[in-house]
């Protein structure tokens, strides 16, 4: 499925752009590869261990994401979606605060 998003490592000002399965499903297969990782090593890792992220700029440099995933090294991710608002402007909403952990948990194969 092609759903774009942007997965940014905050602390270490790493961004990465994947071009499909950006959804919060999708993300929790890329994010269970590194959750087990060291924390200072979750974004290298992140681009080593799957082979569709490409690194990016920042949020901004994709104009068709769906998602947008900060990351930061206390463990929390922040989770946006997009969407349009009935005068058509682009909204980005909240949709997850929390631990990666609780977030692979929760996401992963449901």
């Amino acid at each position: 499925m092609s759903t774009c998003a942007t997965y940014r490592f905050v602390d270490s000002n790493v961004t990465y752009y994947i071009h499909y399965d950006g959804y919060l499903e999708g993300a929790a297969i890329y994010f269970s590869k590194i959750v087990d990782d060291p924390i200072e090593k979750w974004s290298e890792n992140f681009g080593k261990k799957n082979d569709t992220a490409e690194m990016t700029a920042d949020h901004s440099a994709h104009d068709n994401t769906e998602y947008r995933y900060d990351i930061y090294t206390d463990g929390t991710v922040i989770v946006q979606c997009v969407h349009y608002d009935n005068f058509e402007r682009l909204i980005w909403e909240s949709v997850y605060c929390g631990s990666l952990k609780d977030f692979v948990d929760t996401y992963l194969y449901r």
